[in-house]
């Protein structure tokens, strides 16, 4: 599975279709510009927790100013809030793969109308990734 990673500081993750996200990272090759690629976005609040967001996103443009690439949200992001997962740019594979896979299973869309349930979701988010890590110390 290839994962486009973005990183940001502040607490803000990407909610709908269309939104707009930017890495100084191209993420992609020429030739692959138009590659649809899943996408993890982790919002690393001052806390020291994460917010976490895991959508497809497709290459819009290079913005000029500052040679930032810009994609665009192709699909409802899936979103866990108030994380404490230590995964980040530089993090292996399988800690991206793992952070994808449970933002995927226990994440939930958010709209306005039902906010998320962060206090029992970063329970069961808690003890899967005890569990997981075990398995990968194995």
């Amino acid at each position: 599975m290839r994962i486009r990673v973005i990183q940001s500081k502040g607490i803000d993750v990407p909610t709908k279709v269309g939104d707009e996200v930017w890495s100084g990272l191209k993420s992609f090759s020429d030739s692959e510009e138009s590659t649809v690629r899943k996408t993890l976005f982790i919002a690393a609040r001052p806390d020291g927790l994460k917010n976490l967001a895991v959508f497809d996103s497709k290459f819009l443009y290079t913005r000029k100013t500052d040679q930032k690439y810009l994609f665009s949200v192709i699909n409802t992001p899936k979103v866990l809030k108030d994380q404490d997962l230590n995964v980040h740019l530089m993090s292996s594979k399988e800690e991206k793969i793992t952070a994808v896979d449970l933002v995927e299973s226990f994440g939930e869309f958010v709209t306005e109308t039902s906010p998320m349930k962060s206090s029992r979701l970063q329970f069961i988010f808690g003890l899967v990734r005890k569990y997981l890590i075990a398995l990968f110390r194995k």
